[in-house]
């Protein structure tokens, strides 16, 4: 019996829904071909009850746990309940516990109330995450054997604002907690099953960056780059920053991206300034929190069980087609006509801008930095917050001056929001988690035709500056040549 292929599973655990990608390789082109991970194929399945129709959303895992007579149940359930929490806050809170990050999750302050109190412990908070995780785990096998792959490695991503302070080890905790909950799940049933860690934001790069055959109609890499590029070519690649702006996070991530004669991509590489700022807090979630607490305070003694979820719901559903600098009201309804709740314009330019703001700044801020390069490049806006109508008008407002500050500094700047050329644009993480891997060397690879040596460096002629010696002290070589430094 012929061997099966292997493998890599790509996790994108998120603040709304988790996503899974499957992506292998097959003899002789070497390029990674990928699955998505879809829902349950039973209709009757809790998760595939009263799903969206929409192609997008048979690739999503709801992430949230309701409260519900002293236990945390996950899953879509968990959207018909008053008190639901996102699993990403639940995690963030075991992981790391500083209020400080926690307060400015989805459900943060509302979490560390029902902590505060007892109603919620840390027990009920693992299995209400390890259920999520045998879910997915058993979606995922399910793939894995309709495909007929095996997977030996699972990349996990974490959100790129926990190397923001790693004086706090924060990135540390996470991993440390997140392998503590999966890595059992897993190995019950693969005993040498692989894990990896990779941003959130590296990967939106990779699904942009890097070649791959999808199963699915997805990104055209030629519609991507030849706006970008075509007529201006450089050696030394174009700069190309991703901003990933999901639920709760910007992740910004920045490659080098090389390509040849025909604009297709040979290579990318990252290219992260030590100045940069690769991640913050917020996220069209964060809306939700701050409506929450506003139609609980407007209802008071008036809400029965089941309301606000309903209105939450309904909040949910039109949130996508709201544009929030339009002095428009809104009204939500409950589970009769009889409740409604009145949302005037500053209440919902009030929620949309408390969530917004932080990622607008830092967005603005990075931009202008790789502006000052005096370097062609492109900006793709990925993630789900574009998807609102008023940040996206107000992103594509901010695209358009600092397009403009550019060209009059020679530069030339180019940006496309990812949705508008990308059906399964929701997927990005996930997918290029699993691509991630599939381009790590192994060790006998990397090992083969290296060396370690020590390479004598000075500042010159700045002491910002450094010049290292044209010549290295070699320590240890495995072959008899040395590339030279």
């Amino acid at each position: 019996m012929a061997a099966l292929e292997t493998a890599t599973l790509g996790l994108d655990f998120g603040c709304f829904s988790s996503k899974m990608t499957l992506a292998y390789k097959r003899r002789p082109t070497g390029r990674p071909e990928i699955i998505r991970v879809p829902l349950a194929a039973d209709i009757t399945h809790p998760e595939r009850l009263n799903a969206p129709a929409s192609a997008s959303s048979l690739f999503e895992f709801v992430a949230s746990a309701a409260l519900e007579e002293g236990r945390l149940i996950p899953g879509r359930l968990s959207l018909d309940k008053d008190e639901s929490f996102p699993l990403k806050t639940i995690m963030v809170h075991r992981a790391i516990s500083r209020e400080r990050t926690i307060k400015g999750m989805p459900g943060g302050r509302r979490l560390l109330h029902k902590i505060a109190t007892g109603q919620i412990t840390a027990d009920m908070e693992d299995d209400a995450l390890c259920q999520h995780f045998e879910l997915l785990r058993e979606m995922a096998t399910k793939s894995e054997i309709r495909k007929g792959v095996s997977i030996e490695t699972v990349v996990l991503t974490y959100p790129n604002y926990l190397c923001n302070g790693e004086e706090e080890d924060d990135f540390d905790k996470y991993s440390s907690y997140y392998l503590g909950l999966i890595r059992p799940i897993w190995m019950r049933h693969k005993p040498f099953i692989h894990f990896e860690f990779v941003s959130e934001g590296q990967a939106a790069a990779l699904y942009v960056c890097e070649p791959f055959s999808d199963d699915l109609p997805s990104i055209d890499p030629m519609a991507f780059w030849k706006p970008l590029i075509e007529g201006q070519i450089e050696h030394h690649g174009l700069n190309l920053v991703v901003a990933d702006a999901g639920s709760s996070t910007l992740n910004i991530q920045v490659q080098s991206v090389y390509f040849d004669i025909n604009y297709n991509v040979l290579s990318s590489q990252s290219n992260v300034d030590a100045v940069w700022s690769s991640g913050v807090q917020g996220g069209s979630h964060m809306s939700n929190s701050e409506i929450r607490d506003y139609v609980r305070d407007t209802l008071l003694a008036h809400i029965t069980q089941g309301e606000l979820a309903a209105i939450m719901t309904h909040f949910e559903e039109v949130k996508w087609r709201l544009n929030y600098t339009e002095p428009k009201s809104l009204h939500l309804m409950g589970t009769t006509p009889h409740i409604t709740v009145h949302l005037q314009p500053h209440v919902i330019r009030k929620a949309f801008t408390k969530a917004f703001k932080k990622g607008l700044q830092t967005l603005v801020k990075e931009l202008n930095n790789i502006r000052r390069l005096k370097r062609n490049f492109g900006v793709v806006l990925c993630g789900g917050s574009y998807c609102n109508p008023g940040l996206k008008q107000e992103v594509a407002k901010l695209m358009k001056k600092i397009e403009i500050c550019a060209e009059a500094e020679g530069v030339i700047m180019r940006s496309f929001f990812i949705a508008d050329k990308d059906t399964m644009w929701s997927t990005a993480v996930s997918t290029g988690a699993a691509i991630a891997a599939m381009n790590i060397p192994s060790l006998t690879r990397v090992l083969t035709g290296s060396a370690i040596a020590i390479q004598k460096a000075t500042r010159f002629p700045a002491p910002e500056m450094w010049r290292g010696d044209p010549f290295a002290s070699v320590l240890f070589r495995q072959v008899g040549h040395i590339a030279e430094s």
